[in-house]
């Protein structure tokens, strides 16, 4: 599927969040998506150092949770459940 990007008045488009979050380009990162896809949109975001805001909560338990805080202690999430 191709879309016409001036109609959005983007510079491009990607099927690839990674490539787009890694993008020196893109910063900050706002995940609004389902629980299929945000622990992976996560990761690479705080991985890449990005700025996140997080519609949904990153973790559904507790050690989830722990696990998050330990390992992106520091980094720049706004997790706003």
């Amino acid at each position: 599927m191709f879309y016409d990007v001036s109609v959005f008045y983007l510079e491009e488009i990607s099927s690839d969040f990674s490539e787009t979050i890694r993008n020196p380009d893109v910063d900050p990162i706002s995940v609004v998506t389902n629980e299929n896809f945000r622990i992976s949109i996560y990761e690479v975001a705080a991985a890449a150092g990005k700025p996140v805001y997080a519609e949904k909560s990153l973790s559904a338990t507790w050690d989830d949770a722990r696990w998050w805080r330990e390992e992106y202690k520091g980094s720049s999430f706004a997790d706003c459940a």
